[in-house]
């Protein structure tokens, strides 16, 4: 996290080692600031077409630590990380400010308006403090990414998901999202747990949009970082209608959603040819804690081959009534799985009649989050069970950290829609 200080550079000699986009985007603004320059490690030289100013000491030999004698701070942007790794160790030695073109989240300091980044970041800030409702507009609002974590095992983030977590420098992250992505892909951000548990609402809704607005005004790269897929059931669609009203750029990086992760780790196909081909996607869970009408009630139970009901375990035994209500046989077999996709997995296996009975007498009241399947392709679970929850599996990486990385996610999933 970077406090936003704002450095007078009048007179005092700043650093510029390399031609990389950082700095040639800050050369001018830094001369016309009136600082002093010693730009060193040129090739070509950094201007063809104008004469450089008087305050400007330009040095094509290769950078030296000498190069930082006198100076006030650094940006180091020479298109070898090496090189940029050695100046900024040098420059913290000395008790120099420096920043990295290739790591600029990594430095000592931000500068509004930089340049993007080689991964295609939007654009870096110098952050202030995001909860203070003080929004400074900074020029061009940054861009958010609303990004689906998937459902609880780590290793389902998406490649895209990741490359996006890497490009920003602030992460608001949900309660069921796995905090070691952040960690992971983000170290540098700023963190920001906006979860919503169940009874324990540190942000709603309307502030968690509002800050994410906040940021995104004041120029800074925002991952709104959500479990399973962003916009099935994960008021992804909301936030994308209020950055699109606000005017600020967006994308949206779909997640593995538990739709399918769930019972697939359960050893459940949600179609298969032999036990049914359609299916439906419903939540318990209405706005405003609204409960289903009969008639909607009727739709579900005489819908499709498979029903999968989310956030559906304090409700199972409604589910189960009122589906036998609506003219669902009793003898509909029926799966509760909770912290799908986790080591903490468990299934529940009955029918629309004994499926209460079921989980009364084999929960211990430790399950997370649960989803529904009723339809006949739960009957398939025996033939494709390949998940061993409850086991500390190998893990393996190229280096001992991913393999680290893998062992302690497991330790902190969770499960989202």
């Amino acid at each position: 996290m970077h406090l936003p200080i704002h450095l007078s550079i009048k007179g005092r000699l700043c650093l510029l080692v390399g031609n990389g986009p950082f700095v040639q985007t800050l050369f001018p603004r830094l001369t016309a600031h009136g600082a002093h320059l010693r730009w060193v490690g040129l090739s070509p030289s950094p201007s063809k077409t104008e004469p450089l100013p008087g305050r400007v000491e330009t040095r094509q030999n290769p950078y030296r630590q000498e190069d930082l004698d006198g100076v006030f701070l650094v940006v180091a942007d020479t298109g070898d990380s090496e090189i940029n790794a050695r100046v900024t160790a040098d420059a913290r030695a000395a008790g120099i400010l420096v920043m990295r073109g290739d790591q600029p989240l990594a430095g000592d300091f931000l500068l509004p308006d930089a340049p993007p980044t080689a991964a295609g970041s939007p654009g870096l800030c110098m952050p202030s403090a995001a909860k203070s409702g003080k929004v400074e507009k900074t020029g061009l609002p940054g861009t958010v990414y609303l990004i689906g974590a998937g459902p609880g095992d780590p290793g389902l983030l998406t490649v895209k998901g990741a490359n996006c977590l890497r490009q920003s420098d602030v992460v608001l992250f949900d309660a069921i999202a796995n905090p070691l992505l952040v960690s992971r892909y983000a170290p540098h951000a700023e963190k920001i747990d906006v979860g919503k548990r169940k009874g324990n609402y540190k942000f709603h809704q309307q502030d968690i949009t509002r800050l994410m607005l906040d940021l995104a005004r004041q120029g800074r790269s925002v991952a709104r970082l959500k479990g399973g897929d962003p916009i099935i059931f994960g008021r992804g669609s909301e936030e994308a209608r209020a950055l699109c009203e606000a005017g600020i750029p967006f994308e949206i990086v779909p997640g593995v959603s538990c739709v399918t992760a769930v019972p697939a780790y359960a050893g459940i196909p949600i179609t298969d040819r032999e036990f049914g081909s359609s299916f439906g996607v419903y939540t318990i869970h209405k706005k405003d804690g609204a409960g289903l009408s009969e008639e909607q009630w009727r739709r579900m139970a005489q819908g499709p081959d498979t029903l999968i009901l989310l956030m559906g375990k304090t409700v199972l035994a409604a589910v189960a009534q009122n589906l036998v209500l609506q003219g669902r046989p009793a003898t509909t077999p029926v799966a509760l799985i909770t912290d799908g996709t986790t080591s903490r997995q468990k299934r529940f296996i009955g029918t629309l009649a004994t499926i209460v009975e079921e989980v009364e007498t084999n929960a211990d009241g430790s399950e997370g989050p649960g989803l529904i399947v009723v339809g006949a392709v739960v009957s398939a679970f025996s033939g494709m069970e390949w998940f061993r929850p409850g086991t500390i599996e190998k893990f393996t990486g190229n280096t001992d950290h991913d393999a680290a990385f893998a062992l302690l996610s497991r330790l902190m999933e969770g499960v989202a829609a």
